[in-house]
């Protein structure tokens, strides 16, 4: 199967033979973004002890990175600002344990951080021109977790929705707000996809509908929010290009004016989740969190390098901010690296022609960023950072056949 990206009937012939190449690297981004769900804490139907689970997620980085060497022992790497900027990431993160302060376990993390970053540029490497290749298989592989994450529901209702009524996956273990992202994800890209003409919609409308029932059912604010707000910026941009576009942002606009209007009570309802007035203004004790990251004594070393890699909790706490995260573990640097590494790759996007492909990159870099004021991961391996890499393997500087310079024919 050509990539949903990539049209059959515009590829020259020697394109065809990308076809396999583009099955075997969906393939490996699953194994990839399997590496970055959250397990832990998950009633899953098959449970495993932690240190199993860290074991398998290490295993299944070094097969991506077996399968990708042996796919092409004669890959040339190139590293450009995004994976260089992660490499420098990656030595920040091993200063702390250099200098004495941090344990084996943060040592452990950011060797894993490592692996994935290894992974990440032989994927890239690996997609030669055809440059959508990762946004093609991050589509897919996201749209296949949204809907596998529903037989949850029938296998085993009790445990798949143990988390105070959220539902997790429990067949491919996920925890309610990392099964939250990955639809929002699948439902932003599959309104994206639905704006080109020249497709068949039905299998994107229905993945619109797969991945807002995913966000329904795992309550998760972050991900709606998320999810509205980088559709929305991202079908305006693409609007000033394409008019057929105005329509479907008008009914996104329309329905996100009324649907809470319309089912107020149940909107009000999902939204407090059963807490209390105190907990919801402090976003469920974050604020508190938030200020003992804050007030967290540091040496000077460890205001610029940070702690090192940790589960990023604070005296116990979930510091469930992307950004005090960074902070915490690599440091001011790491946040200086991962926000200059942003902007360049927003730059990049925005010099980006082919309206289509340049929407769907803003709303993976805008969900990102939202999503950073109350989860962690864009600064380590995450769902997160895969999403950027796909984004950044599109636009990064390379020849490119015509065939491979827009999603549209």
């Amino acid at each position: 199967m050509i990539g949903v990206f990539e049209r059959t009937r515009a590829l020259p012939a020697r394109a065809y033979a990308a076809a396999p190449g583009q099955r075997r690297t969906t393939i490996i981004w699953f194994l990839l973004v399997t590496t970055t769900l959250d397990w832990s804490g998950v009633n899953a139907l098959v449970r495993l002890p932690g240190f199993v689970e860290q074991l398998l997620t290490g295993a299944l980085t070094m097969l991506v990175i077996a399968l990708l060497v042996q796919r092409n022992l004669r890959l040339k790497l190139d590293f450009d600002y995004f994976l260089s900027s992660y490499v420098v990431l990656f030595v920040v993160s091993l200063v702390p344990f250099l200098a004495g302060y941090a344990g084996l376990g943060s040592v452990a993390r950011s060797f894993r951080f490592g692996l994935v970053v290894v992974a990440g540029l032989l994927l890239v490497e690996s997609t030669g021109e055809r440059r959508f290749s990762l946004l093609d298989a991050h589509y897919n592989v996201v749209a296949f977790l949204s809907t596998f994450s529903l037989l949850s529901i029938p296998l085993s209702p009790s445990r798949a929705f143990a988390e105070a009524g959220r539902l997790n996956g429990i067949v491919l273990p996920m925890a309610a707000t990392r099964l939250g992202a990955v639809g929002g994800v699948t439902a932003g890209l599959a309104v994206l996809r639905c704006s080109d003409a020249a497709r068949r919609r039905q299998r994107d409308i229905l993945f619109v509908a797969i991945g807002i029932a995913v966000v329904l059912l795992t309550n998760t604010r972050t991900a709606l929010i998320a999810f509205a707000v980088s559709v929305v910026f991202s079908l305006v941009v693409l609007a000033r290009r394409v008019p057929r576009v105005r329509g479907i942002l008008a009914l996104s606009g329309v329905l996100i004016s009324v649907m809470p209007l319309l089912f107020s009570q149940y909107a009000q309802r999902w939204f407090n989740r059963g807490q209390s007035a105190s907990e919801l203004t402090s976003l469920t004790g974050r604020r508190v969190t938030w200020n003992l990251v804050l007030d967290f004594k540091r040496t000077t070393m460890q205001r610029y390098f940070g702690l090192g890699l940790s589960n990023k909790t604070v005296f116990g706490r979930a510091i469930d901010n992307g950004w005090l995260a960074i902070f915490h573990t690599q440091g001011f640097i790491g946040i200086g690296i991962v926000a200059v590494l942003l902007l360049v790759l927003l730059g990049k996007v925005g010099f980006e022609r082919d309206p289509l492909a340049r929407s769907i990159a803003l709303f993976l870099v805008c969900y990102s960023l939202v999503s950073s004021y109350s989860e962690t991961g864009i600064g380590d391996v995450s769902f997160y950072f895969l999403g950027l890499l796909a984004v950044d393997a599109m636009v990064r500087s390379r020849r490119t056949t015509p065939s491979a310079s827009s999603y549209a024919d």
